[in-house]
Order: structure tokens, then sequence, then C-alpha cells
């Protein structure tokens, strides 16, 4: 095994949608979305597609915190389909509190 190989690729997935999930909770939305390449490069087809979701819901926190609320809402609205075909817990990240966290961030 070489170095290359070193984390799995399969848990360099998994730590990238851990990473992402903690800087969505922190409100830190270009963090979170910057975070997630690993995660659409090396996870399997779900993680992939809850990735590109979580990348969405960043984006659509992001926009929120610029002020621009009508694009915010087309992104979350697309975070939402994506991630509707996934349990709320999806490899231990919470993707319904995450959802959460930026509906309350449009909310205020």
């Amino acid at each position: 095994m070489s170095d290359d190989e070193w984390p799995p690729l399969e848990a360099r997935a998994r730590a990238a949608l851990w990473a992402a999930e903690r800087h969505l909770g922190n409100r830190d939305y270009v963090a979170a979305a910057m975070s997630l390449g690993p995660a659409v490069a090396y996870g399997d087809a779900g993680t992939a597609a809850v990735a590109r979701g979580m990348r969405q819901l960043a984006a659509a926190g992001y926009r929120c915190q610029t002020g621009d609320v009508a694009r915010a809402r087309r992104h979350l609205a697309r975070a939402r389909e994506r991630l509707s075909a996934f349990p709320p817990v999806f490899q231990e990240v919470e993707l319904g509190a995450l959802l959460e966290v930026v509906v309350s961030s449009l909310d205020s």
C-alpha cells in the first residue's frame, strides 16, 4: 500500500462529509462547500450525491449571508430536492439538522 492510498478513499470521503457538517453547523458556508471535494471525488454514488446536496445547502446559506434571499431560497429548494432521497442521518451526518440551520438563517 502506497502513501497515496492512506487514508483509504472511502475514509477521505466520509471525513469530508463530517468536516462540511461541522462548517455548516457553524454557518461557515464557504468552508463547508470547499471541504466537500473529496466526498464528490472519492465517495460512492450515494456519498457523492449527498455531498452535492450539502454543497447546494452551503450555497443557500452563503446567499442568505450576502443578502440574496431569492437565490438562497432557490438553492435551498434544490438542496432539499437532492437530499430528500436520503435518510435524515446519512453516514452519521445529520442532514435534517443541517437543513434547519439554513432555514433558520433564512427566517431570521
